[in-house]
């Protein structure tokens, strides 16, 4: 199995596993035969928040991309992954749920399971290898981005087998904005002026059933929201759909500007005078402080809006 040495993924044919100081699984490669067919196992290190929708969604789809890339004909047998939470509090056994519509009943397992054993044929997907961008002035991985070469050509397999299991909806919009709590929200008279200029109605997917939120979303062609977690579910529309995204006034992050990318969404992201659309990168990479990103968003620019709802030919009336 040939892996280009510039994404972050190692296939080991015959390796012995041992258990890092962060609890991720860690892989050395042993000598023997080299075993060149059969199942496989997929791995993941990541200690950084695979319990959280966006960042579970992120390491996943590469797994995913660089399993269609590199070994399509190899069946899954089990799934490998790190000591730490699985399930995030507000969404429990949503990536158990993501993981069965991709791989059925694959067994997953963690590292301490196995600790100390030799596994053949591990395709890992390790986020301590992301390559930092030529844009990037700061490092941090934006993780998806390595995978944007391949990952297009796998992403809509991906998106059909989650929206056969979307539950069935009727709406009266297909326009949607996404409801965020507070602090890092729209003040209300953003939000009142937003569904005046943009139109349909307003989603909360912060209590909804993850096949609920699938059908919500599969259903529309714009949804527009601030920065956050909720803007993950835009993936489950149709390709050439539309997203907009709202950043608070200091923080700035291309997350789900890669994920558009990946599914084939327009996408127009406002903050400031700055509008950023898909394959531009501009501004910092990095993280923000919790001061910097948790604040609510007092004005936008809405000369910006109006075009690009003209741009898109996106505007829906209530």
């Amino acid at each position: 199995m040939q892996i280009p040495s510039d994404l972050p993924v190692r296939f080991y044919s015959n390796a012995n596993l041992t258990i890092d100081e962060n609890g991720q699984p860690f892989f050395v490669q042993m000598p023997g035969p080299q075993v060149a067919e059969g199942p496989i196992t997929l791995a993941i290190r990541d200690h950084i928040m695979i319990h959280h929708y966006f960042h579970w969604i992120e390491v996943f789809l590469g797994l995913f991309f660089a399993h269609q890339e590199f070994g399509p004909e190899r069946s899954a047998v089990r799934l490998l992954v790190g000591r730490q939470p699985w399930n995030n509090s507000r969404q429990n056994f949503v990536q158990s749920k993501i993981l069965r519509c991709i791989y059925g009943d694959i067994e997953v397992v963690s590292g301490d399971d196995l600790a100390g054993t030799t596994l053949q044929n591990i395709l890992c997907v390790d986020r301590s290898l992301a390559k930092p961008q030529p844009h990037q002035t700061v490092f941090l991985n934006k993780f998806l981005e390595n995978f944007l070469p391949i990952g297009r050509k796998h992403a809509n397999k991906f998106h059909n087998l989650i929206v056969a299991v979307a539950h069935p909806v009727e709406l009266d919009f297909d326009t949607a904005l996404i409801v965020r709590n507070p602090p890092r929200t729209f003040v209300p008279a953003v939000a009142d002026k937003l569904l005046n200029i943009i139109g349909g109605g307003a989603i909360d997917y912060s209590d909804m059933p993850w096949e609920g939120q699938i059908g919500h979303s599969s259903r529309m062609r714009l949804q527009y929201g601030v920065h956050g977690n909720g803007l993950t579910n835009a993936i489950w529309m149709k390709p050439g759909s539309t997203l907009f995204e709202f950043f608070p006034p200091a923080a700035h992050h291309y997350d789900y500007q890669v994920l558009a990318e990946l599914f084939g969404l327009r996408y127009f992201g406002f903050q400031g005078k700055n509008v950023w659309r898909e394959f531009s990168r501009y501004g910092s990479a990095h993280g923000h402080s919790p001061e910097e990103v948790h604040v609510a968003i007092e004005e936008v620019n809405w000369q910006a809006v109006i075009t690009a709802i003209e741009d898109s030919n996106c505007r829906q009336t209530r």
